[in-house]
């Protein structure tokens, strides 16, 4: 960023291949990283073998391989003569005029597939980088871009609007913005102590405060006041794409001010891997096809062949066998891959939001695998969510993805359970939105972003309008301390911000409780102290937000039983999966002993035509903060 250090306001110029760039210093630093971030997907791209087939005539990418075959072959002649004495010189002129023939006739076909599919082109040769009019034009008059680049001595920001100047800023390093936002996103991620008191919360908060605010500092400072209220668009480089901007403090606009306010208060955040993908990427949203269907659901995968839902006996190595890739991705990111048993219930619950059967399709367990996520029937759905483990592989960006079911029903290793970025580039999903939930990052503290960028890029280049990933860990288990979540909520929200939730109310799962209940008091173990669930009545919950400053304008409890799959194994698995604090301390014949007495409590009243059913009660409620 030589041009930048001379004089962000003097006028550079840059010139490559047969483009001449003349404008500002910083205009032309800032065209410059656009390039230099379509190089690094590019790496990516190459690192991972992926080969980008999807939707380009097959005969344009057969002749490209037979020119790219052509070319190697000439190319190997010519080092031949070259490496042999007294090789003839017109032989040597010939075949480089044969080299020179297929190169020009390389550049003809490139040309055409760039015509055919512009988004392939810009992938695999990127060309039309955009210079400072172009990114203003990709923004409206509420929107300010922060793009960041982050060098060993010093680091930049530019902040692009539509129609004011541009402006840029020298940062700190990256080892100092490194090291602080590593200590930002400590706080942000790890859990709490186990049964916190009211000063260990407040302690906590007070510390994720403070790392907020000196990562604001160093990052955000330069712009304190030139905000107001508009959306920001965040264009990061290396550690900030593991930052949660929405959760750094508002830049003080005066040194005094000490008051904690999270930029999601007054601005609506978008990330992008970079603005000159945004304008590739709407120019495609506008010839797509709209997908026809509502939601489609992939959740709580099989991980191992240990899991309760299998039947077999004699569980085999997972390992063996096993997709290579994702092997090598657990390894280098030392992950264990727990059961995510609740994000079938959160499957399950936003799937009840769509009426109609022929509009909504899920996959849970055995099912959410390689061939659900890549079958051409999701690309009829508008919203997908993949609720699974995500691996971001910081030794090899490009072996980032998503993990799905590990085994098959009869406990083999699946031979395809990773769904890589090859995978993922040629996926045709036209969605409006796809949710990446409960995923997990394996990011070290020497994180670039590459893995996060390029799934993220990838699912863009499948056809999804937006892409929401989790940044870190998203704990799966109940939340008993209500009054704490709503705290934490209204604190999140700005005056008239609007909180929607749907969950378990009083009577949810009362039947299961109760046998369970019943059946361990049976064998003389107290199961009061080891039930998870907290399930408020309207009542209670109503004055738990009332009280913490919210205005509740809609609630209701109603009845959703809710058919179990595997028929008659069912209830035993939904126990297993949804109630195993029950059962942790038992041994394995208490827990089998536990899950038939049950069993037999159970089935007069929710067990039909081989069918098991759990007796859930829901709460959805709608509240303002005021």
């Amino acid at each position: 960023m030589q041009l930048h250090e001379k004089d962000p306001t003097k006028v550079c110029e840059f010139n490559i291949q047969k483009l001449k760039i003349k404008d500002r210093c910083d205009a032309v630093a800032l065209h410059i990283s656009e390039r230099a971030r379509a190089r690094s997907l590019v790496e990516l791209l190459k690192a991972g073998n992926v080969n980008l087939r999807k939707d380009v005539d097959p005969q344009l990418l057969a002749e490209e391989r037979r020119l790219q075959n052509k070319l190697k072959l000439q190319e190997t002649r010519l080092s031949d003569l070259l490496s042999q004495k007294g090789s003839s010189t017109e032989l040597i002129n010939k075949i480089n005029q044969e080299i020179t023939n297929i190169i020009q006739e390389s550049q003809k076909l490139t040309a055409k597939i760039r015509a055919t599919k512009p988004e392939h082109a810009e992938l695999t040769n990127p060309k039309d980088i955009l210079q400072l009019p172009g990114i203003q034009q990709q923004l409206d008059k509420n929107t300010i871009m922060l793009q960041y680049s982050l060098g060993k001595e010093r680091s930049y920001l530019w902040v692009v609007t539509p129609n004011s100047p541009l402006e840029s800023y020298e940062l700190p390093g990256q080892e100092e913005i490194a090291k602080a936002a590593n200590k930002f996103n400590i706080f942000v991620k790890e859990p709490l102590i186990d049964n916190p008191t009211p000063v260990d919360i407040a302690d906590a908060i007070a510390e994720t405060e403070k790392t907020a605010d000196a990562l604001s500092q160093l990052i955000l400072n330069d712009v304190a006041g030139k905000l107001g209220n508009k959306r920001l668009v965040i264009v990061a480089d290396g550690i900030l794409h593991e930052v949660s901007f929405a959760a750094l403090n508002e830049p003080r606009k005066s040194p005094t001010s000490n008051k904690y306010q999270p930029l999601v208060v007054n601005h609506e955040i978008v990330n992008l891997p970079s603005i000159s993908s945004l304008a590739t990427h709407r120019k495609k949203l506008k010839i797509r096809d709209k997908a026809p269907k509502t939601l489609a659901v992939l959740a709580n995968p099989v991980f191992s062949a240990d899991d309760t839902r299998l039947k077999n006996d004699k569980p085999s190595s997972v390992e063996n066998n096993l997709d290579r890739s994702a092997v090598e991705t657990l390894r280098n990111t030392n992950e264990v891959l727990e059961p995510l048993p609740n994000t079938q219930a959160e499957g399950e619950a936003i799937l009840d939001l769509v009426n109609s059967p022929n509009n909504k399709l899920s996959a849970f367990g055995l099912d959410a695998n390689y061939n659900f996520a890549t079958s051409k029937q999701l690309r009829q759905y508008r919203y997908l969510l993949f609720a699974t483990h995500g691996i971001f592989n910081t030794v090899n960006p490009a072996l980032s993805g998503i993990v799905l079911s590990l085994v098959d029903k009869q406990g083999k290793p699946q031979t395809r359970s990773f769904l890589r970025l090859n995978d993922i580039f040629n996926l045709d999903l036209p969605a409006e939105l796809i949710v990446l939930s409960a995923c997990e990052s394996g990011l070290g503290n020497d994180v670039q972003g590459e893995g996060l960028v390029g799934l993220t890029r990838g699912f863009m280049y499948a056809g999804a309008a937006r892409v929401t990933v989790s940044l870190w860990k998203v704990n799966d288990e109940w939340v008993k301390e209500a009054d704490s979540a709503i705290a934490s909520i209204h604190q999140a929200l700005k005056p008239g911000g609007r909180f929607v939730a749907e969950f378990g109310g009083k009577g949810n799962v009362q039947a299961i409780a109760t046998a369970l209940s019943n059946a361990l008091e049976a064998i003389n173990i107290p199961a009061q102290a080891l039930n998870p669930w907290y399930f408020p009545s309207i009542g209670e919950y109503a004055t738990l937000l009332e009280q913490q400053g919210f205005d509740v304008i809609y609630s209701t409890l109603f009845a959703r039983p809710t058919p179990l799959a595997e028929g008659e194994a069912g209830m035993a698995n939904w126990i297993q999966m949804f109630a195993s604090s029950f059962l942790a301390a038992l041994s394995d014949e208490q827990q089998i002993q536990v899950i038939r007495v049950v069993e037999e409590y159970l089935k007069p009243t929710l067990y039909q035509q081989g069918t098991w059913t759990a007796d859930y009660r829901r709460i959805r409620i709608v509240a303002i903060k005021l």
